[in-house]
C-alpha cells in the first residue's frame, strides 16, 4: 500500500514538473490580461463611469481571493502528506 502511494506521489510530481513550463506561460498570459483589464477600467473610471469602478473592485477582490487560496491549498497538501507518511503502530 505504501509503495503504491509512493509511486502515485512520484508520478504526480513528474506530471506537475512536466507541466511547469506551460503553467508559467499560462500564468504570465493571465497576468497580462488581468493587467490590461485593470488598466482599461482605470481609464474608464477617469471618464466618470461608475460601472467601470465596480468592475475594478470586483476584479481586485477576485484576485485577492485567488491569491489567498494558494497557501490554503498547500496546507491541505502538507496535511495529506503528513497523514499518509505516518508509520503504522
Amino acid at each position: 500500500m505504501k509503495l503504491k502511494l509512493t509511486a502515485l506521489f512520484i508520478g504526480l510530481l513528474a506530471i506537475i514538473f512536466a507541466l511547469l513550463p506551460w503553467l508559467f506561460v499560462q500564468v504570465a498570459d493571465w497576468q497580462k490580461a488581468f493587467n490590461q483589464l485593470i488598466s482599461e477600467n482605470l481609464h474608464q473610471i477617469q471618464a466618470h463611469s461608475s460601472t467601470a469602478g465596480l468592475w475594478l473592485i470586483f476584479a481586485a477582490f477576485s484576485y485577492g481571493v485567488l491569491h489567498a487560496l494558494g497557501p490554503w491549498a498547500w496546507e491541505i497538501y502538507y496535511r495529506w502528506l503528513s497523514f499518509y507518511s505516518r508509520k503504522p503502530a
